[in-house]
């Protein structure tokens, strides 16, 4: 049996370099492609997922610039209907102080004749009694 030897320290250089080495080289050709295909296996689903998620986003950006352009023409539209309400309401109050003024005239008229009436069939009432008097 071979006894386990200690490198001295003239050796130890030469031993690291040749160490150091083997190791890159191991590094190299062993890990990094085992690293490589572990990550490819974990990263395939996630970036799977992003592009689905990337997808969504494209489709809820169409969505919403689909509802501003929605929400656009439903203020035009909603500005133009406000416009003729307001202006279908100024002619109705026009119309209505109008009939308002005719009421006003009718009722006065009316007034008036009712005040007639009265006055005539005193005045009848007065013949009447004359009449029979005489």
């Amino acid at each position: 049996m071979q006894k386990n030897r200690r490198i001295t320290k003239d050796e130890q250089p030469v031993t690291q370099k040749i160490l150091l080495a083997t190791l890159g080289d191991f590094t190299e050709k062993v890990i990094f492609p085992g690293v490589d295909v572990m990550l490819e296996k974990r990263i395939q689903p996630v970036e799977k997922r992003l592009g689905g998620v990337e997808k969504n986003i494209q489709v809820i950006k169409y969505d919403i610039n689909n509802l501003e352009k929605s929400n656009k023409s439903l203020k035009e539209q909603m500005e133009k209907d406000k416009n003729e309400i307001l202006n279908s309401n100024d002619r109705l109050m026009g119309e209505l102080q109008k009939l308002n003024t005719e009421v006003a005239a009718h009722t006065k008229s009316y007034r008036d004749l009712d005040e007639r009436i009265v006055y005539l069939e005193k005045m009848n009432d007065l013949v009447l009694k004359k009449l029979q008097l005489a």
